[in-house]
């Protein structure tokens, strides 16, 4: 939504011509900032989360051969 407003308001701002459509351009400029300080926390918790993740799938360590435990046998 953030990104449609500020497109939007973008666009506008080009063709200005009154000061009521400078208004408008000023008002949708601040509420895309606003929108995007708000979705800030989420988007930097699921970075986070997909680094943390991705992180440990790398580095998790598989076991070998040696550390496997046998089979138990069956009877």
């Amino acid at each position: 939504m953030a990104i449609v407003l500020g497109n939007a308001s973008s666009r506008m701002g080009g063709d200005l011509m009154t000061p009521d459509q400078i208004g408008s351009w000023v008002l949708g400029t601040c509420i895309a900032a606003l929108l995007l300080l708000v979705a800030l926390p989420t988007w930097w918790a699921v970075v986070a989360r997909v680094s943390r993740d991705a992180h440990r799938a790398v580095h998790t360590p598989t076991p070998s051969a040696a550390q496997t435990p046998p089979a138990a046998s069956a009877r």
